[in-house]
């Protein structure tokens, strides 16, 4: 199984799309909590359809306490 409880990404990488890492993701461990992070909110609509899969989404600039509350709220 995979070793990891949560994974953070972000929206647009080099190379790579963050909602295809997302859904890779996903499919490898459904117990896999992932929480987006992006500067671009108008785009969080693309993810709808990992409702339930997606812990939260921070919009960049956030802080290091937002960072704490997400992964929190990720693994509770």
């Amino acid at each position: 199984g995979c070793p990891y409880e949560i994974v953070f990404i972000d929206w647009q990488m080099p190379g790579l799309d963050g909602i295809a890492l997302a859904e890779a993701s996903v499919a490898i461990n459904t117990k896999l909590r992932v929480i987006l992070m992006s500067g671009f909110a108008d785009e969080f609509g693309r993810a709808e359809h990992l409702q339930g899969k997606i812990s939260r989404v921070l919009t960049k600039q956030f802080t290091p306490e937002q960072i704490r509350t997400a992964v929190k709220a990720a693994l509770a």
